[in-house]
């Protein structure tokens, strides 16, 4: 008995002293992680993959906590279903207070959700974010008459481009179910990564590539199979030659295959890490575009320097002319590409 009660009392000094180490910033978040973030960790691992957020399950089991109320009026709830047959799970968190009504969402068929609204009291912009099981990521913000709408591929691209939109309406809430969360971080070091390789990697021969993604509805059973081979040889950076190609020029059998390969390349058992992200968006011409528009000039050099490359011809693009001029040379360029 006196065994435990001191092994009590030492718990409880160590999470007092846990406690008064963390910033006051972050107090409130580490109030939420005692109540049940702890037991999300143990389910289901949150991550990105191929700028995808995904989620994977740990460890089975359904859960789902009482509603509980803080001294401030706001109540949450959170829900984990898993299924044992197939595997599948989701996890559903809901905040209601007077100031807001929030619910973010996510499931192992890659769908998120986070849907925020002004509570009674609230002034709060409603915004929802949507990433569908396929296709592209969508972030809506705003009051109605004034909704504005931003769709990227990836949460890179989000990030890369729109990085305070980001950071208002889409990291905060992700990162109440994953405080540890560095996404912001993280896409710093990608957009460095990024321009490092430009710099100093040769870029791979994609004429071989298309000539390849040809081969892959070629009528003999052999070829396509070489060229199926000869593509996930290639690994990583032929994923964002292949996810930037029009599906409506690829018949049925060059659609399944490039699909299949993409697949398994990314293999979403692992993080990946900056480099590989790197790697994926190599030949991505919106990335470039977004870095194009940096205060520095340097990379607008690089930026426009590596297009060229990637489109095999010169730009109408001058890095060291006006801010004016620039966004308008951007915004032509991105005008050419959505054709």
């Amino acid at each position: 008995m006196h065994l435990a009660r001191h092994a009590t009392i030492r718990l409880s000094l160590l999470v007092l002293l846990a406690v008064a180490l963390v910033p006051r910033g972050v107090e409130a978040q580490v109030k939420i992680e005692s109540h049940w973030l702890r037991y999300v960790k143990s389910r289901l691992q949150l991550g990105v993959r191929s700028g995808r957020i995904t989620i994977q399950v740990r460890q089975s089991g359904s859960f789902q906590s009482p509603w509980s109320t803080d001294s401030q009026g706001r109540k949450e709830q959170l829900t984990i279903q898993h299924d044992h047959f197939s595997d599948e799970a989701s996890l559903a968190y809901q905040r209601v207070s007077p100031d807001e009504k929030l619910a973010v969402s996510a499931a192992t068929n890659g769908r998120v959700a986070i849907q925020r609204e002004p509570g009674e009291r609230g002034k709060i912009v409603p915004s929802e974010f949507v990433q569908p099981p396929a296709g592209p990521l969508t972030l809506t913000f705003g009051k109605d008459g004034e909704k504005t709408t931003i769709q990227t591929p990836t949460i890179w691209h989000l990030l890369l481009a729109h990085r305070e939109t980001c950071e208002r309406y889409v990291l905060p809430n992700l990162m109440i179910l994953q405080p540890d969360w560095k996404l912001a971080e993280q896409a710093d070091q990608l957009e460095k990564e990024l321009l490092r390789t430009a710099r100093e990697e040769k870029l791979p021969d994609r004429g071989e590539w298309a000539e390849l993604v040809e081969q892959l509805g070629d009528e003999h059973y052999a070829r396509r199979e070489s060229a199926d081979r000869r593509l996930r040889a290639l690994g990583r950076p032929v994923i964002g030659y292949l996810r930037s190609l029009d599906r409506k020029t690829l018949d049925a059998e060059q659609q399944y295959r490039v699909h299949r390969i993409i697949q398994s390349l990314a293999d979403a058992l692992n993080e990946e890490s900056t480099r590989e992200t790197a790697l994926d968006l190599l030949t991505d011409r919106t990335i470039w575009l977004t870095l194009m528009e940096r205060d520095a000039e340097t990379t607008r050099q690089t930026a426009a320097k590596h297009l060229e490359q990637l489109l095999e011809r010169p730009i109408a693009f001058d890095p060291a002319a006006d801010e004016a001029t620039r966004r308008r040379q951007v915004d032509a360029l991105r005008k050419e590409f959505a054709k």
